[in-house]
């Protein structure tokens, strides 16, 4: 097989999907020589070989080849189980100039927004490829959930500081090495949308939480996310999925408050890639316990936990969940209402010595 040194435009090789029969050769299962010829076979009959990668030793084996697309899937390690992540975090792994496929396991508006927004070339859900949104493939299409997976370390979960009301302490926020600054957007909102427009640029992402049923809100929110202003949006409450992706596209997720099991299972239904779960307010830390297991064990989806969590429970909540992530606010507040330095520098060190 000839190896091809270049790399076709998203645009072109979208059309040889369309116009051309493709077979998919999955890396993991074949070695480097089996791979080769595969791909070989696979040309010389007139169809387009596409490589399917599952790990990052599945990268490390076709590198050689460097091929022009890779098929990214967002199913998990264990049978059943999808994350809409896999794909963006795989996608890390490829050191040579490529495109890539998403292959999705359900029909889901988000993973349609999702292969949009993150530059993928388009989506394949069965035997059926759809391509991209016009113009939306590509290096420079980069989203909310690369640049927050991007920062991603295995020392520490990823940090949300929310309820950020100064601009000193995003700065701080920011420098502390906070991966999601957060901003509420309700009454005084102004203000809000003042001190967002007034920081500099930062590698944090930035993401407003609007109350459920906040209509005039929501589309602050989503003015300021279609100005480059923020990141993100977290919807607060039971807004809508349709709802959702109307305003923020995949660049979304909700928080929800969980007192009950049956709050639990309701969350099991968002198409998201995220959910925030809120367990802490209603209850003492050991008897939300049972929640949050449950939450992990029956909605497939990695944790991110938020609530009543500061620097007194951080460490011992990190060491007993391993969270994805988690989020402190309140418990960051000084007596002036903003965020008190010290605490905020105590709370990373908790963080970072929790594992």
């Amino acid at each position: 097989m000839n190896i091809t040194e270049h790399t076709m435009e998203a645009e072109e090789i979208g059309e040889k999907f369309l116009r051309r029969e493709t077979v998919v050769i999955a890396a993991s299962s074949a070695d480097k020589k089996a791979l080769e010829n595969a791909c070989g076979e696979a040309e010389a009959s007139g169809r387009i070989p596409l490589l399917k990668v599952a790990d990052a030793s599945d990268i490390a084996k076709v590198r050689f080849m460097r091929p022009d697309a890779l098929l990214l899937s967002d199913e998990g390690a264990a049978k059943g189980e999808t994350d809409e992540i896999i794909p963006i975090i795989l996608r890390e792994f490829v050191d040579w100039k490529c495109s890539f496929v998403y292959q999705a396991s359900r029909p889901c508006p988000f993973t349609d927004n999702l292969v949009r927004d993150e530059g993928f070339w388009g989506v394949l859900r069965g035997n059926a490829f759809s391509p991209a949104a016009s113009g939306a493939a590509g290096e420079s299409r980069r989203g909310f959930w690369t640049k927050l997976f991007r920062r991603r370390r295995y020392t520490r979960p990823l940090v949300k500081i929310g309820g950020i009301k100064r601009s000193q302490d995003a700065n701080l926020a920011s420098g502390l090495g906070t991966d999601i600054i957060g901003f509420e957007l309700s009454s005084g909102a102004e203000n809000i949308i003042g001190l967002i427009n007034s920081l500099p640029e930062t590698e944090s992402a930035m993401v407003v939480s609007v109350p459920e049923g906040g209509e005039d809100l929501y589309k602050i929110a989503a003015e300021l996310l279609e100005q480059g202003k923020i990141d993100a949006v977290e919807f607060d409450g039971k807004c809508p999925e349709d709802h959702c992706s109307s305003l923020a596209g995949s660049a979304f997720y909700r928080k929800r408050t969980a007192s009950s099991y049956d709050d639990v299972k309701a969350m099991g239904y968002y198409g998201e890639a995220r959910a925030m779960l809120d367990p802490f307010t209603a209850s003492a830390e050991e008897a939300s316990s049972g929640l949050i297991y449950g939450y992990v064990d029956d909605v497939f989806r990695n944790l991110w936990l938020s609530g009543g969590i500061g620097c007194h429970n951080v460490k011992n909540i990190v060491k007993k969940f391993r969270p994805e992530l988690v989020e402190a606010s309140e418990c960051l507040n000084g007596a002036d209402g903003g965020k008190d330095p010290q605490l905020m520098r105590a709370f990373f060190k908790e963080v970072l010595y929790a594992k």
